[in-house]
């Protein structure tokens, strides 16, 4: 399969409104409605100097934010994990310490790493995993879907993933045992940044490394990559996965974030964070989410 195409933030943009995302452009920049009216930036890493643009009203009436190119316009930092400069081109076997080594070792042995090039065929697999790593995360209160969620709504699932793996300028590698998908991950290219939004695994093949061989295997096809400046793997999480990724060469890196009406902007953000824990927590007890909400 040819070289992943970076592709722009019009085109990003584009792609989410297909996936169904609340998508607009305003002062030049592509937004992203991510709350009842609050919205930021589509691309993330888009720095704005505070007063150069911003979504439309109506759709941000409450607040809106965007990255700043400069700590003091900034109303707050998000610690995002990065690889980038020369520890991404100096990426390699010999840049890792020696138990880390030793762990891409026998996953590589253990492990086949191949991008996918097929998606459709493997969706059933791809489920399992999804499965398989809810029901080790969500008991100890990890982010994303619950398990019940890809047999409850498998084939809008599935249709989203497959329009996904099928747009420009994205990417998919999975890890094999056997014939079976056992780990995978995603990533997109928007302009010179590279960002990891999945990995996934597979909890009874933890012990064979899997991870550990599916990230060295992609960051060194990164790595060589001329138009790809920054990889970026999500924002400081907990400290062990913080740690995982920390021994590939990742450091925590504040992403400068400037907020319009700071103030009621987090009071907003308490209220829709405690609606959310509570739906979370009739969602775990088995409680459909129409009975929370009323709907």
């Amino acid at each position: 399969m040819s070289e992943t195409r970076a592709i722009t933030e019009e085109e990003f943009a584009l792609q989410q409104r297909e996936l169904g995302r609340s998508v607009h452009q305003h002062d030049g920049v592509w937004w992203d409605m991510v709350k009842p009216f609050y919205c930021k930036p589509v691309f993330d890493f888009r720095q704005i100097e505070p007063g150069r643009a911003r979504p439309a009203v109506i759709r941000s009436w409450i607040s809106y934010s965007h990255a700043v190119p400069e700590p003091e316009m900034a109303s707050r930092s998000i610690d995002m994990m990065v690889l980038s400069g020369e520890r991404l081109r100096n990426f390699g076997i010999k840049s890792l310490k020696d138990a880390k080594r030793a762990r891409v070792r026998k996953g590589l042995s253990l492990v086949e790493i191949r991008r996918l090039n097929d998606l459709e065929s493997l969706m059933d697999q791809v489920r399992d995993v999804n499965i398989s790593q809810a029901d080790r995360q969500w008991p100890s209160g990890g982010t994303g879907l619950p398990s019940s969620y890809y047999s409850r709504h498998y084939d809008v699932w599935r249709r989203q993933q497959l329009v996904e793996f099928s747009s420009p300028g994205r990417e998919w590698w999975g890890g094999f045992r056997e014939g079976q998908l056992i780990c995978y991950m995603t990533l997109v290219h928007i302009e010179q940044v590279a960002i990891i939004r999945n990995v996934k695994s597979r909890t009874d093949a933890l012990s064979l490394c899997p991870n550990d061989a599916m990230y060295f295997t992609v960051l060194g096809t990164i790595r060589d990559r001329q138009d790809c400046e920054m990889l970026v793997n999500g924002s400081s999480f907990t400290p062990s996965l913080d740690a995982f990724k920390e021994r590939f060469g990742f450091q925590k890196t504040p992403l400068h974030i400037y907020t319009q009406h700071y103030r009621v902007y987090t009071r907003a953000r308490r209220l829709f964070e405690r609606a959310a824990g509570i739906r979370r927590a009739f969602r775990r007890e088995g409680v459909p989410a129409s009975e929370v909400t009323g709907q």
